[in-house]
């Protein structure tokens, strides 16, 4: 070079180079020349002897800088590809594969074939900003497609569909019909039982049931229980009329069968015996132990006393005999739980009958309806229909408050002394898992099972009526109450009476919580240990006042989620049907709703009654859909999200979606 040379960018010396970079082009002009832009080797013949920037001046053996030429802390990467300064990594982020902006628009004037450099900063970000744009525009299109699927699920998809649906005929004699798993059912008729696989819809096996052989049809028809069905890890048991059968849950192969004397009217389940509770006659019962599954019996007979008929007033006045409370002189039960059964006798020690008021006192002043206005006709519907029932009642009820002496013992345990006390009220027993429960007039008694008294405490209120031996005119008449109003659940007693549901310690008798309710009617629990209580919107002046019309006041059914650790109400259900099922992590409210009564009497042709399926959100109780439909179903059954609902002349499984 005749004199120095400068770089045009940031001002180094770069005279020896060059000097070094002409020598170097002049030596290999004849030789091929490597392809532009590619990283090659460094040969050490080939290297030039240059003084690099910040470094002291000399040269290597071969003359090649050990640095590049603008960042003399950086080793070389490449070479310019326009003036062939030694570069290095921190070049070419910044220019690709030239050391400055200047060279680079030089080789672009000049027409060279300029590579890309992949790890320069503006492809980097290219790449990157593209990469998000194609996450962030698959982001939006999930998002886009999912509010869609979520819209459909809530319009259509989670809602039933009716997934199978067969005839029955009255000559099938169809009595009950449960799911035995998530894709078969079991269908009893009067003469065989058998599986049917609904998914693939044929059967899986049948087997004939025995004739019942009455020996007295118009007694077992009164007396005879329906069918009992429970389906266990091993097998099948089925009770009904006479038979206790057992059937291979895969093939339907009997494995017991046992007949009992008379119609059986109550049966229960415990983990290794069942309990079977039957009539021989008028007045024997027969109590039949059978271990499962073996199917070996203990049979235990008690004589039941003839029960007087009751007996009217001098004047024969069979309607106010029918108006006072049952006060019977003798009266004998036997609740079952699980594979034990306890035996209650009950004596009348001295009648006593008390009156209380069942209406608020009549108003005096009636002026206030002698011009009625039409805001009024209520008011004046009400004051009628209350005039109507002081005439026909007096506005009073006769209540029991006779003493009776009670003894409890065990049936199939001889050496446990009996139980024996005074109460006040007609009592009631009801037996649980470890302790039976007898109710008279407000006290509640705790018994353990060795028959001694646990503890008792006081009742609010009275139990319900329907939780109790109903007595007709002419003694006993039919079974005895179908339900309890307890239920023992861990070392916790839950028990309700027509207005409060409290918690109490099983042993001790403590009450650990209490909730003002009126009219509970079921409780029970879910698989996560929850409490459901089915109960009413009524206040506690429906139970004193309970023949008081209020037209104003409509009852309607409730459900509550209660937290049996501490009473807390964790929501509260209004309007969503009077009965509730549970299944798994599902809840179920049903309703029958009829036309109503005018409606129906000026109708000219047959309204049909409407059924409605609901399904609960267990987190707040709110509803998630309401399946309707014509027609009172005779029976519903429930698993997970499959539901079976027989009607008279079809049976129908529906089934749904759920997140």
């Amino acid at each position: 070079m005749p004199g120095t040379v400068a770089c045009p960018t940031c001002g180094a010396d770069g005279t020896e180079y060059a000097n070094w970079v002409i020598q170097e082009t002049l030596a290999k002009e004849r030789e091929v020349k490597p392809k532009i832009g590619l990283r090659r080797p460094i040969k050490e013949e080939s290297l030039p002897n240059a003084t690099q920037p910040g470094e002291p001046t000399g040269d290597n053996a071969s003359g090649l800088p050990k640095s590049c030429y603008i960042h003399a802390d950086q080793p070389i990467e490449a070479f310019c590809l326009f003036c062939k300064k030694p570069i290095c990594l921190t070049c070419m982020k910044h220019t690709g594969y030239f050391c400055s902006i200047y060279c680079r628009t030089r080789a672009e004037q000049e027409g060279m074939d300029i590579p890309e450099y992949a790890g320069q900063e503006r492809l980097v970000k290219a790449r990157e900003y593209k990469r998000v744009s194609q996450v962030g525009t698959a982001i939006l299109l999930a998002l886009v497609a999912l509010f869609i699927a979520y819209e459909w699920y809530v319009i259509s998809g989670q809602k039933p569909k009716l997934k199978f649906s067969k005839s029955i005929s009255a000559s099938d004699g169809l009595q009950h019909v449960q799911f035995v798993s998530d894709h078969e059912i079991l269908l009893v008729g009067a003469d065989k039982v058998s599986l049917l696989d609904f998914k693939k819809n044929q059967p899986v096996w049948s087997t004939p049931l025995a004739a019942q052989g009455a020996s007295d049809p118009v007694y077992e028809e009164s007396f005879g229980a329906a069918p009992t069905v429970r389906v266990r890890d091993d097998g099948i048991w089925l009770v009904e009329g006479r038979h206790v059968v057992f059937l291979d849950r895969s093939t339907g192969t009997k494995k017991v069968d046992v007949q009992t004397d008379g119609p059986i009217e109550e049966t229960s389940f415990g983990d290794g015996a069942m309990m079977v509770v039957s009539s021989k006659g008028a007045n024997d019962r027969v109590f039949t132990r059978i271990e499962l599954p073996s199917g070996t019996q203990q049979v235990e007979q008690r004589t039941v006393p003839v029960v007087p008929p009751r007996r009217f007033g001098s004047d024969g006045d069979a309607e106010a005999a029918a108006a006072e409370p049952y006060v019977p002189e003798e009266q004998h039960e036997f609740p079952t739980d699980g594979s034990t059964v306890a035996q209650l006798d009950v004596k009348l020690i001295e009648k006593k009958l008390a009156s209380v008021e069942t209406m608020k006192p009549a108003q005096q002043n009636k002026q206030e309806f002698e011009n009625l206005q039409v805001t009024q006709s209520k008011e004046y519907a009400e004051d009628v229909l209350n005039e109507m029932n002081r005439m026909k009642t007096g506005g009073t009820k006769r209540i029991d408050q006779s003493r009776y002496a009670v003894t409890v013992r065990r049936i199939f345990s001889k050496d446990a002394p009996p139980w024996t006390s005074e109460v006040t009220g007609l009592p009631a027993l009801f037996s649980l898992p470890s302790v039976d429960v007898l109710v008279a007039g407000n006290v509640m008694y705790v018994v353990g099972k060795d028959d001694q008294k646990l503890w008792q405490a006081n009742l609010s209120y009275p139990i319900a009526p329907q939780f109790r031996q109903q007595g007709g005119l002419w003694g006993y008449e039919g079974p005895k109450h179908t339900a309890a109003p307890c239920m023992e659940r861990g070392d916790t007693l839950y028990f309700f009476d027509q207005g409060v549901l409290s918690a109490f310690d099983t042993k001790s008798g403590a009450a650990r919580w209490r909730i003002p309710t009126v009219g509970v009617s079921q409780i029970q629990f879910d698989d996560a240990g929850m409490l459901y209580v089915t109960t009413t919107t009524a206040g506690p002046e429906s139970i004193q006042y309970s023949e008081q019309v209020n037209l104003s006041d409509k009852v309607e059914p409730i459900i509550l989620k209660v937290d049996p650790a501490n009473g807390k109400i964790l929501w509260r259900a209004d309007k969503v049907g009077e009965s509730c099922h549970l299944s798994g992590k599902f809840i179920y409210t049903t309703k029958t709703q009829a036309p109503p009564g005018l409606v129906a009497l000026t109708s000219h042709s047959t309204l049909a009654t409407n059924f409605h399926l609901f399904r609960l959100n267990s987190r707040n109780g709110k509803q998630v859909w309401d399946y309707s439909r014509e027609g009172r179903p005779i029976s519903l059954d429930f698993h997970d999200k499959e539901i079976l609902i027989q009607f008279n002349d079809r049976i129908e499984v529906l089934s749904f979606l759920a997140l």
